[in-house]
């Protein structure tokens, strides 16, 4: 009984769960919205390049829903673009960029709704390497190619050379800079080519950009014999491509034809994109009647086409009465490749040559030309195109060409190079044995470049009253021209500068050259060179053996 009037007093006293304490529940609130960007762009540090470098910086962004970006760029280096779709910043820094350095460049990121950007400096310096922009070039399937890139270091240092993007079967010379090969017989499949050539001397470098293309010759039949004209013949070939379609035309030579052959009248002019290649170097010539009248060899007169001549001997060529160049006239893109150019004249300038154009010659020589005026072997100068803007006027001689005992009555026994007009060369050419009244070597109007090679025994040769002046070389006012590792050596002039002769406002660059045992008739006369007051001449680390003047 005790035991179970206790149980009811103790449920008595327990509350029920009607009345229990309720347990502690808190109640959620939404949280605060943030403003949280979709768009971020990271910054990519500040950057610093020189003029002419090649650029290529990625810039990173994200977007939280993953959207697609578009990017763009502002206040960037003059040449530097951005790509809107993978934001890669590319080009070549402008050669004039460093003017406005530094700059404070912004980059976007936007997916069409929210955006965001990064500032930063870029900061541009001066390089000390240049490059001369060879153009955009144009060649054939199975064409040889032979040419020099251009390119220098005012700091004298050693430069290495590189090429990204060239046509199959192509390569270039780390050490020289020279695009040698021969291009693929497919290779105008894949073109035009987006080429980079690029120099750099370990520190500074600079780039160009071009635009290579290819294009498949139409192959005509080989040239089967030495005639004049008939089928079969050379004269017959020209003409032949000149009616077919083809825009480019291939001439070549049965393997075993040699000797001469000797023309009556002037081939056909060469209107379309001729490649015409000997069988072999010296062992085919091609020369006027000299018993006919005057006529030049080849003439190419529009300044859009590109022709290459390859292996072949051209003689005789007069344009007496013609106007310029015995044997060729060029105003368009001419390469050279192991010819020879040996007694023709000009009854005004350039006894062997006259380009108006881009002139490219490779392993060629140059013997006993003639002209009246200026540039026995060679006359280079601009010419007014069809809209009267001043084009051409770009020489290049590399790998070992020979001018020599060429002559001109006026300027420039072996090369005169008018005003604003460019001359490279390099490679051990050779320059000798030519007389003029005025640079018996080479006189130059332009910007003149030489490495390597020498400049011997050429001669400025008084003419009535007029003085023989500049035997080697002779710069006219606003000139300029550099020299590197060039022997000066045996030249002589009747009056003065025996070596070379500088008029006042011309510049004359000379590093590691030689100048020894030349002669100048007056005394006092400069026998190794003549400097007027008000010109400039650097020389740098040279052997001068011979007094330059005054």
């Amino acid at each position: 009984m005790l035991r179970q009037l206790v149980k009811r007093l103790l449920s008595s006293k327990r509350p029920s769960r009607a009345t229990a304490r309720p347990r502690f529940r808190p109640k959620l609130e939404a949280l605060e919205q943030r403003d949280v960007p979709s768009v971020t762009v990271v910054n990519p540090g500040d950057q610093t390049n020189y003029t002419n470098d090649l650029v290529n910086v990625a810039i990173s962004a994200s977007d939280s829903n993953n959207a697609p970006l578009t990017y763009s760029l502002t206040h960037a280096p003059a040449g530097l673009t951005i790509n809107p779709n993978t934001g890669q910043i590319t080009g070549t820094i402008d050669v004039l960029a460093d003017v406005a350095s530094p700059y404070s460049v912004t980059v976007s990121a936007t997916n069409g709704t929210d955006s965001d950007s990064q500032d930063f400096n870029w900061t541009v310096y001066p390089s000390q390497v240049w490059m001369v922009n060879p153009g955009d070039q144009s060649n054939y399937d199975d064409e040889h190619v032979d040419w020099t890139v251009y390119a220098g270091d005012y700091s004298n240092g050693t430069l290495s050379f590189s090429a990204i993007n060239l046509p199959p079967g192509l390569s270039i010379n780390a050490s020289t800079g020279e695009i040698t090969g021969t291009v693929s017989d497919d290779a105008d499949v894949n073109g035009p080519y987006a080429t980079t050539l690029r120099a750099t001397d370990g520190i500074y470098s600079a780039s160009v950009n071009l635009s290579w293309a290819i294009a498949a010759p139409l192959d005509l039949d080989p040239v089967t014999n030495t005639n004049n004209s008939g089928a079969g013949s050379l004269r017959a070939r020209i003409q032949e491509g000149i009616d077919a379609g083809a825009a480019s035309i291939r001439i070549s030579f049965a393997a075993a034809l040699t000797g001469t052959i000797t023309l009556t009248s002037a081939l056909p002019d060469l209107a379309k994109n001729f490649r015409i290649v000997g069988p072999a170097s010296g062992s085919l010539t091609i020369q006027r009647d000299t018993s006919q009248g005057n006529f030049r060899i080849f003439n190419i007169g529009d300044e859009n086409l590109t022709c290459l001549i390859e292996s072949l001997t051209i003689a005789y060529g007069n344009s007496t009465g013609l106007g310029s160049g015995g044997a060729i006239r060029n105003l368009g893109s001419l390469n050279l490749i192991d010819c020879s150019f040996q007694n023709n004249t000009s009854g005004s300038s350039g006894g062997a040559i006259y380009n108006g154009g881009t002139l490219n010659a490779s392993n060629c020589s140059f013997y006993n030309n003639t002209a009246s005026a200026s540039g026995g072997a060679i006359y280079n100068e601009q010419h007014p195109d069809a809209n009267e803007n001043l084009v051409g006027g770009t020489l290049i001689l590399t790998s070992g060409c020979v001018i020599q005992q060429n002559m001109a009555a006026g300027s420039g026994g072996g090369i005169c190079s008018n005003a604003f007009t460019t001359v490279r060369i390099r490679d051990n050419c050779q320059i000798s044995a030519n007389v003029a009244l005025y640079g018996g070597g080479i006189y130059n109007c332009g910007d003149l470049q030489m490495i390597g090679g020498d400049l011997p025994s050429n001669e400025a040769r008084t003419s009535g009253m007029d003085p023989g002046r500049g035997g080697g070389y002779f710069g006219v006012a606003g000139s300029t021209a550099s020299f590197q590792g060039v022997a000066f050596d045996d030249n002589r002039a009747d009056d003065r500068g025996g070596g070379f002769y500088l008029m006042a406002g011309s510049t004359l660059g000379l590093n590691t050259c030689t100048i020894g045992t030349n002669s100048a008739n007056l005394a006092s006369a400069g026998p190794g060179g003549y400097v007027e007051a008000g010109a400039t001449f650097n020389p740098v680390n040279c052997t001068i053996s011979d007094d330059v003047g005054p």
